[in-house]
């Protein structure tokens, strides 16, 4: 979707809208042919001028209160995190982002800015997964069942992205990875679907899921591990549904 602002990039015309100049920072990010990962050379130019565009807002709400400046602070956090993977390259940075996330808010305000950016600068499909399986989480918490819902359509698109590169590679690495790191984004998603459904007050479909796609000693163990006690086997799908 940022070949669309490439009009506005080619012309030099820096726009004051933040998004605008995210997207134009990506688009020069990605813009990089393979045999030069380096970025456009007008990335720096468009940083510094996203940057700027962030002083005086940031100077005001300084004096305000911390909940004015904290989505400028976030905002200057997104910049960074792209200006990082500039300048280490995306596998690198993706050490350094997974350490940010313990610094941001868990609210479904906050990460609906942070997490598109972090899946747009990683390669990896399975960081995609996880990024979007954490915004539907916070989503839900929150009561915001819709957005769920398109967090983790998103989180299964990329899943099959996963399930194809894999099958690319050759049976026996498929089957190898298929039975460790697949198999556990496999029941996550699955996971975070059914707690969608007991939010809807669906829980017969949830239960089914759970019945369906879950190894049951994985399940014995999470409940296990989360109540501290012995739980009767007919509970037990129930007590981890409810699970936060």
């Amino acid at each position: 979707k940022t070949s669309s602002f490439s009009s506005v990039a080619d012309g030099g015309e820096w726009e004051c809208n933040f998004d605008v100049n995210v997207a134009q920072l990506l688009l020069y990010l990605k813009s990089g042919a393979a045999t030069d990962p380096k970025p456009h050379p007008l990335f720096s130019v468009a940083l510094q001028h996203a940057y700027s565009n962030l002083l005086a807002p940031l100077c005001a709400a300084s004096v305000d209160s911390y909940e004015r400046i904290y989505p400028i602070l976030v905002r200057l956090s997104i910049l960074h995190e792209i200006e990082l993977s500039a300048r280490l390259g995306s596998k690198e940075a993706c050490v350094v982002l997974d350490s940010r996330q313990l610094t941001i808010q868990p609210s479904f305000k906050t990460l609906e800015n942070c997490v598109p950016v972090r899946v747009a600068l990683t390669e990896q499909y399975d960081k995609k997964v996880q990024l979007m399986l954490s915004l539907a989480r916070c989503a839900r918490r929150e009561g915001l069942l819709q957005a769920s819902s398109v967090a983790i359509m998103k989180a299964v698109a990329f899943y099959q992205r996963v399930e194809q590169s894999l099958s690319a590679q050759g049976p026996e690495v498929s089957h190898a990875a298929s039975t460790m790191s697949v198999r556990r984004l496999e029941n996550e998603i699955e996971v975070q679907r059914a707690k969608l459904l007991w939010a809807r007050g669906h829980r017969h479909q949830a239960i089914r899921i759970l019945r369906t796609h879950l190894q049951l000693p994985h399940v014995v163990a999470l409940v296990k591990s989360a109540s501290g006690r012995q739980v009767p086997q007919r509970d037990m799908r129930f007590n981890y549904i409810k699970a936060e």
